[in-house]
């Protein structure tokens, strides 16, 4: 019989209930160590994250000034190709640049909204460079997109030059 109700517990029964105590203590244990290895996998995610998207952030100065110079180039060139591809290049850099600056934190809201609009405002210039006259130039087409994007420019250097300088 496996069961006696009438007999008094002996020594298996004894090691029987020591043993089920001391397993339930270790799957405890186990538990909370996982949960901590799980924690510290977390935290470690969310700071490399953040270090991979700070520095993409540092990178967009380039970017950003690259875009201003083959714009200036297409001005002086008169070069209607090179400015509505240097236009489409900078739309997209500026979405890009925007999510990202949003995802680090809101303190640069108002440089990522500045980021949409000048996207957008790229691709009316772009469009207006398409259906422009063959006799007006670059420059006159594109004077106050281009000076939106020195302003631009300008801002994102600042900013990539306090995230250089900030501690983290």
């Amino acid at each position: 019989m496996w069961f006696d109700s009438t007999s008094a517990p002996n020594w298996s029964d004894y090691l029987g209930l020591l043993l089920g105590v001391v397993g339930f203590i270790i799957a405890f244990v186990q538990l909370r160590k996982t949960r901590n290895a799980t924690f510290a996998a977390v935290t470690a995610l969310d700071e490399a994250r953040s270090k991979m998207v700070r520095n993409e952030i540092l990178r967009l100065d380039s970017s950003f000034q690259a875009a201003h110079d083959d714009l200036e180039h297409a001005a002086v060139d008169d070069n209607r190709l090179l400015a509505q591809r240097t236009l489409i290049r900078f739309g997209r850099i500026a979405k890009e640049s925007a999510v990202l600056l949003r995802s680090i934190s809101s303190e640069h809201e108002k440089l990522a909204k500045q980021m949409v609009r000048s996207s957008v405002s790229a691709s009316r210039a772009k469009e207006l460079v398409l259906l422009a006259p063959p006799n007006e130039t670059i420059r006159e087409l594109l004077s106050s997109e281009i000076r939106s994007i020195e302003t631009l420019v300008a801002d994102v250097s600042a900013v990539t030059m306090s995230l250089k300088n900030s501690v983290k």
